[in-house]
């Protein structure tokens, strides 16, 4: 039972490196990219209809990650090019690996596929927005407590307690159908909202609040519990008996169409947002995106494990001894499996920008984007300088997130009618690992902690007055 747990964790990240992304920042003040009122519902595009071309409009594809870069879990022998990990026992640097830790790290992605796309004004004051998207995100939180606990780091000292509640993992796939209305309330307010109906596919959610207590004569793990809630169609229940689910184990084939077609999963959220033009110059915007959740209700699996346990090591003197403590470690360990429905929240997020019109063509932007997750925010920074014509635009950008503060991005936006191609990095790939495995390959891997790139193709009717008479920025 708990290798199914294991085997759960393993496919959840395995899904999350195939298909990942983030909403990039740099697209917030894109105005002339129609899907730039994702992080602002209340932004609204100029041309007069769009439509978003299937699975390009937009794709997106990144991997964050908060915690330890190549160089601190790779280190080189000074006297050769071979590489090793922090581990090697002559020049491996393991307090190099626990400094560039966090007391929270997280390893994240953020995915969504367009599978349809409109938009249209009702009248010169509403502009409405349709569409399907698939989406799937996945946050591996994991405290610097747990790598001080290992002994291997000898970081293992008499007496202190290592918080474990920070370790947690959660995946979802789901699918999203949102109508969206944005409205030009008068010449300073336009307000957003976008309704979302969702239907989950996939899910899994782990919690605990373990804590462990070192000691030079015993360990002690006080009264705490461990829960695993999975919604997954590739493992279905083994009963025994008297109806009792003894076990989980794996389908003999995945039914795609009832998969991708699966209704019981439902769930609601909503994105809201404002525009204030203070002046004819600035300008200031927020909005919240993602609040709500899902139930889930099909193909559900529940571990739980509550209990306390006291370890004074194993008593050698008989072999019956021994027997008892390796048995009251399993029965410590043991979870209990259940079906119940649950419900899991996305991931909000806000935004906070303003904007500065230098003149028609040129400006400046500055955005806060805040994510939570289990109670704790984690901020960005995204600085940009935007220049706008009438058939190209192009956006240079500078973040700070998540402890990194190498991120110079970019967003070039061709309009050539009736085709809209856009390309937007927050981190261009500028400088790469040089690697060599044994057997001689080679390939390339980018430096940075943040690597993401979002493309998008529309067609766009109704824009002739870009450029001349209304001063769009990028």
């Amino acid at each position: 039972m708990n290798k199914r747990i294991l085997n759960l964790l393993f496919l959840s990240i395995i899904l999350r490196f195939i298909v990942s992304g983030q909403q990039c920042n740099t697209v917030y003040f894109m105005d002339r990219v129609p899907q730039s009122n994702h992080p602002n519902p209340a932004r609204m595009f100029p041309c007069k209809f769009y439509i978003g071309a299937p699975g390009l409009a937009p794709f997106q594809a990144s991997l964050i990650h908060s915690g330890p870069t190549f160089n601190d879990i790779y280190v080189k022998d000074p006297s050769s090019d071979s590489m090793a990990t922090f581990l090697h026992p002559e020049w491996g640097d393991p307090d190099k690996l626990l400094k560039s830790m966090n007391k929270v790290n997280y390893l994240m992605t953020d995915a969504s596929v367009s599978i349809a796309s409109i938009g249209f004004y009702a009248n010169p004051e509403y502009f409405i927005t349709f569409e399907i998207t698939e989406k799937a995100n996945a946050i591996l939180s994991y405290p610097r407590a747990f790598f001080e606990f290992m002994p291997v780091l000898g970081k293992n000292e008499d007496g202190k307690e290592y918080d474990m509640h920070h370790l947690a993992f959660e995946a979802k796939h789901y699918r999203e159908y949102a109508i969206g209305i944005s409205k030009k309330v008068d010449y300073r307010w336009t307000v957003g909202l976008r309704p979302k109906l969702l239907f989950g596919k996939f899910n899994i959610s782990t919690r605990n609040d373990l804590t462990i207590k070192t000691g030079l004569e015993q360990w002690e793990i006080p009264e705490s519990g461990i829960t695993v809630n999975s919604s997954n169609p590739l493992y279905q229940a083994v009963y025994d008996s008297n109806g009792n689910i003894r076990d989980v184990e794996e389908v003999d084939e995945l039914d795609v169409s009832n998969y991708l077609f699966n209704k019981r999963n439902y769930g609601l959220a909503i994105d809201f947002g404002a525009i204030y033009q203070f002046t004819d110059k600035i300008e200031f915007s927020a909005s919240v995106i993602d609040l709500g959740g899902i139930n889930w209700r099909s193909n559900n699996f529940n571990w739980s494990q509550q209990s306390g346990f006291l370890w004074k090591g194993i008593n050698m003197s008989t072999d019956t001894t021994t027997k008892q403590d390796y048995e009251t470690i399993a029965d410590s360990m043991r979870f209990e499996i259940t079906q119940d429905p649950y419900a899991s929240g996305l991931q909000t997020k806000l935004y906070l920008g303003a904007r500065y019109l230098v003149n028609k063509n040129f400006s400046v932007g500055l955005l806060n984007r805040n994510m939570f997750f289990r109670g704790r925010l984690l901020p960005q920074l995204t600085m940009s300088a935007n220049v706008s014509d009438k058939f190209i635009s192009a956006s240079l950008s500078y973040s700070m997130m998540y402890n990194s503060f190498d991120n110079f991005g970019f967003g070039i936006n061709f309009k050539v009618a009736p085709f809209n191609l856009y390309i937007i990095m927050d981190n261009m790939p500028i400088q790469f690992y040089d690697i060599t495995q044994e057997d001689g390959s080679r390939f390339l891997l980018p430096y940075g902690k943040v690597k993401n790139i979002r493309l998008g193709l529309n067609l766009v009717f109704g824009c002739k007055d870009i450029g001349r008479d209304k001063p769009l920025i990028l």
